[in-house]
């Protein structure tokens, strides 16, 4: 038990340090961007499809719900629009143009994730991008459709307490299902299902605990209209956002369980074990000792390729030739120059931390420069708040004008005043500046 959690601990820890250095944020932001961009003219494609089957009965029952927030002509306008067959096939078209774009940049968005978090160093092509985003969205349909299938085969069963349990595996296993294409297709490097299914299990359990998060925050919030649209909106977008975190996760979750999976399948036949294995067709032991129609040269061959292996230091045949030895010597020697000339190496490199200090050093000490400093700012900006408020309290009409306009042209000057005083000072210490530049020039 303790092994399974410290395994599991393990793979958190490195599924956490690889979403870092993949900055994952960034990817879901940009992935949720594109998803953001095509609601819109997927909303108006769905608009139009729906008029052209439900016809004028649904166009008026639709508009009819939109007269606190549109005028009677603007509701007219949309009427005439939707009604209207030129209008229609255009803004069908339209629709499906830009839903094909924006879905287009979704997948381009994915891929270059994938490819980020993989670590490709292919760059996705366009044609590869649409043929990877083709296959996901034919797989994904047909996912869909056998899925459906399932779920209201499963409905007509008589489940009774066991409903809402059976409803949250099958969503699990729908969305698995759904996401699983994904995972399979956008990585660059070819791996089977198996590889895939993790991610695709995590995204499934992380989008049906983000969907249970965000109804309750919505049934909570159902009482607070003051943002209106704007609070809708925002929650769409953050809800988008945190899908594509989980997506991006589900495909971190894969590359570190086929890492370890790798390694796992490296570390089995350890270094010392593949010298000693049969190499010849008629599987002679390592262990014989060379024939004597063999030849001499031949027996000196092999004896020098075993010896000036890695494993040289731990190989102990038994009893040594003098040739032996000597090979022994000149691989310890050239080992001993190998850790010199290493040293040297790595005393001479610039170390990658004090050169990624010396820089941020530099970076402030120039922003710093670009700031104002002290508490002068400050004062400006308290003086000119409490004239302000003074103004306004105590003056009306025009003379409340006229102290505005005065308290922002002494703001103002007091400012400038600042601002030459600094410049002043700035230029009294340029001779100082320059003197060391040329010292560090000439050095």
């Amino acid at each position: 038990m303790n092994d399974v959690a410290r395994r599991g601990w393990a793979t958190a820890a490195a599924v956490f340090e690889t979403a870092r250095n993949a900055q994952l944020t960034f990817l879901a932001a940009a992935i949720a961007y594109y998803a953001f961009v095509s609601i819109v003219p997927l909303l108006a494609l769905v608009v139009v499809l729906s008029t052209a089957i439900g016809g004028e009965a649904l166009v008026q029952e639709a508009l009819d719900r939109t007269d606190t927030v549109l005028t009677d002509q603007t509701q007219e306008l949309l009427f005439n629009a939707l009604l209207n067959q030129q209008g229609r096939i255009g803004a069908t078209a339209f629709g499906t143009v830009a839903v094909s774009w924006s879905a287009l940049r979704v997948f381009r968005g994915l891929d270059i994730a994938f490819s980020e978090i993989y670590g490709s160093a292919e760059e996705a092509t366009f044609l590869s991008t649409v043929r990877d985003g083709l296959t996901v969205t034919v797989a994904i349909f047909v996912g869909l459709i056998a899925m459906t299938g399932i779920v209201f085969g499963v409905g007509l069963l008589p489940l009774g307490p066991f409903a809402p349990l059976v409803a949250v595996l099958l969503g699990v296993l729908t969305l698995t299902v759904l996401f699983l294409p994904m995972y399979y297709v956008f990585p660059d490097r070819p791996i089977d299902v198996g590889e895939a299914a993790p991610g695709a299990v995590t995204a499934a359990l992380g989008w049906m605990l983000l969907a249970a998060g965000f109804s309750v925050y919505v049934d909570v919030a159902t009482g607070v209209t003051v943002y209106g649209v704007l609070g809708g909106v925002f929650l769409l977008v953050t809800f988008l956002y945190f899908g594509a975190l989980i997506v991006v996760v589900g495909a971190v979750v894969n590359v570190t369980l086929g890492s370890d999976r790798q390694l796992q399948q490296g570390s089995s036949p350890g270094p010392g074990l593949t010298r000693t294995m049969p190499a010849s067709k008629d599987d002679t032991p390592a262990d014989e000792e060379a024939s004597p129609e063999s030849g001499g040269a031949d027996g000196e061959d092999d004896a020098t390729q075993e010896a000036v292996g890695p494993e040289a230091a731990e190989f102990d045949p038994g009893e040594r030739t003098p040739e032996e030895a000597r090979l022994r010597e000149e691989v310890a020697e050239l080992r001993a120059e190998l850790d010199d000339f290493r040293d040297d190496v790595e005393g001479r490199t610039v170390d990658r931390d004090e050169v990624e200090g010396d820089l941020k050093r530099y970076v402030r000490r120039r922003v710093r420069r670009g700031h104002a400093r002290g508490w002068g700012p400050y004062l400006v900006l308290l003086y000119g708040t409490a004239m302000t408020i003074g103004a306004f309290y105590y003056l009306s009409s025009g003379w409340a004008i006229l102290a505005m306009f005065v308290v922002w042209l002494s703001t103002l000057g007091l400012y400038v005043l600042m601002v030459l005083v600094g410049a002043g000072l700035s230029l009294l210490g340029l001779p100082g500046r320059l003197r060391d530049r040329i010292g560090e020039w000439r050095s």
